[in-house]
């Protein structure tokens, strides 16, 4: 059985599978945010549940993560509502419908 899981829920789940495939490349916050051309704070806010990624993002963060692993640990771990999230990755692209 599917599971519903709250957009705050979602949030900080996204943010910890961010953080943890940020970290495992040997990347600072800094770093990422300069790879895909965004501010600092808005890594920090990804990381710490405040804000998702939007779908171009979350592509980047894929290409730049490596889109297997960002994969693995954004839908991996997560029972989500079918209608708010889904994880595809073919063709090196991680995708969601919000």
């Amino acid at each position: 059985m599917v599971r519903r899981v709250s957009r705050n829920e979602l949030a900080l789940r996204v943010g910890r599978a961010i953080r943890s495939e940020r970290l495992a490349k040997c990347l600072r916050q800094v770093a990422l945010a300069e790879l895909m051309e965004v501010d600092p704070v808005t890594v920090r806010r990804w990381e710490s549940g405040v804000r998702l990624p939007t779908m171009v993002e979350v592509a980047n963060l894929g290409s730049i993560l490596g889109s297997d692993a960002l994969c693995k640990g954004l839908f991996g771990k997560l029972d989500v509502y079918e209608e708010s999230w889904k994880g595809c990755c073919d063709g090196g692209y991680l995708a969601y419908v919000a």
